[in-house]
C-alpha cells in the first residue's frame, strides 16, 4: 500500500517524464508542429490525449494525463501568430459570412454603376467580371441580403458545433489546392488565413475604388 502511495506521489509529480520515458509517448507542444486535424479534434472534443503524438488516433490511449498547461500556451500561441482579436472559433464562424459580404459589395458597386451610367464601358465590363445580367442585379442583392440577415442570425447562435472539414472545404476552394489536416501545421493554416483575408481585403479596396471613378 505504502508503495503504491509512493508511486502515485511520484507519478503526480514527475508525469511528465513518466509519459515520455515510461509509456513512450510525446506529446505537441508549438503550433510550428502540431497539425490541424489534432488541434481541431480537441476544439471539438476538449479532448487534450489529442496532443500525444500517436500513429493512430482511432483509439486513443487509456490515459489521462494533465495538459492543460500545454495547450494553454498553444492557444496563446496562436493568438500571438493570428495577430488579430479573433480566436479560430469566430474565424471559421464567420468565413462564409465574410464571402457573402463580399459579393454583396460587387453587386452593390455595380448596381450603382447601372444607375448612372448603364451604358458605359466600365460599367459593361463589371458587367462581364460578375458574370450576371443586368436586369439581374436588384434581385440577386436581395437575395445577398436576406442570406446576410439569416448568417447573422446564425452567427449570434451561442454554442454552435463548428463543422471545421467545411471550413477546410471552403479554404481549398479558395486556394484551389487540396490542404492535408494531417500534415499541414497550425502555423501554416494561421499563414493561410492571412493571405486569405488579405486578398479579401484588397478585393473591397479594389472594389470601393472603382466605384468613385468617375463615370463620364
Amino acid at each position: 500500500m505504502k508503495v503504491k502511495k509512493r508511486w502515485l506521489k511520484y507519478l503526480k509529480k514527475n508525469w511528465r517524464e513518466v509519459l515520455e520515458k515510461r509509456w513512450g509517448y510525446k506529446y505537441y507542444t508549438t503550433i510550428d508542429f502540431l497539425p490541424l486535424f489534432n488541434f481541431f479534434k480537441i476544439l471539438e472534443t476538449n479532448d487534450l490525449r489529442y496532443l500525444l503524438k500517436l500513429k493512430d488516433y482511432e483509439t486513443l490511449p487509456n490515459i489521462h494525463f494533465e495538459l492543460n498547461k500545454e495547450w494553454n500556451d498553444i492557444q496563446s500561441q496562436y493568438e500571438q501568430a493570428d495577430n488579430s482579436n479573433n480566436s479560430i472559433i469566430t474565424f471559421t464562424q464567420s468565413k462564409s459570412l465574410q464571402k457573402l459580404h463580399n459579393e454583396y459589395l460587387v453587386l452593390w458597386n455595380l448596381n450603382n454603376l447601372l444607375l448612372i451610367a448603364p451604358e458605359h464601358e466600365k460599367t459593361k465590363e463589371m458587367l462581364n467580371y460578375v458574370g450576371i445580367k443586368s436586369n439581374k442585379v436588384e434581385k440577386k442583392l436581395k437575395v445577398l441580403r436576406n442570406k446576410i440577415e439569416i448568417k447573422n442570425k446564425d452567427f449570434e447562435k451561442p454554442h454552435k458545433k463548428i463543422d471545421f472539414m467545411k471550413i477546410i472545404d471552403e479554404i481549398e476552394d479558395i486556394k484551389g489546392r487540396e490542404i492535408d489536416i494531417y500534415k499541414t501545421t497550425v502555423r501554416k493554416y494561421i499563414a493561410i488565413k492571412q493571405n486569405i483575408h488579405g486578398r479579401q481585403n484588397k478585393t473591397e479596396g479594389h472594389n470601393r475604388k472603382f466605384s468613385r471613378r468617375d463615370v463620364r
